[in-house]
């Protein structure tokens, strides 16, 4: 039989909310459910699992907001490009750069549907840099 969280759910089932609700609610849904969670649960698995979910989306976010200022970056040498008269074409490059950033944000769909999965099974994946901070701090 499961174990409750104070919510009166089974917290297998609360983490995977949190993994879920990360993933559609952002920052303020997981910072609050990470906030009640070491406040008020008492349980480290589930703990691990709130935090858990906060840092996956801030590397997420890391990944996605450097790819994100790579095709800025291009389009400025471009449009430097076009002011000297150089003859040279960013739009390529660019839009090459936005797949990337398209296909960060599949995988992290991806993921964080497999974490929510994992954790209704009281299980998870190890995510070495996630997982380091977490042995660490919490």
């Amino acid at each position: 039989m499961m174990e409750k969280s104070k919510l009166g759910i089974a917290k297998e089932l609360l983490a995977a909310g949190i993994f879920v609700g990360a993933l559609a609610g952002g920052y303020v849904f997981a910072g609050l459910m990470v906030l009640y969670v070491l406040l008020k649960e008492d349980d480290q698995w589930l703990k691990e699992m709130a935090v858990k979910a906060i840092v996956t989306l801030m590397v997420f976010s890391f990944f996605m907001n450097a790819v994100y200022l790579l095709p800025d970056v291009v389009r400025w040498f471009g449009t430097l490009a076009n002011v000297l008269d150089a003859g040279w074409d960013s739009y390529k490059l660019t839009s090459g750069l936005e797949l990337i950033t398209d296909v960060i944000d599949i995988v992290r769909t991806i993921f964080f549907l497999v974490l929510s999965v994992k954790a209704l099974k009281h299980q998870t994946i190890n995510v070495p840099i996630v997982d380091d901070l977490i042995k660490k701090y919490v």
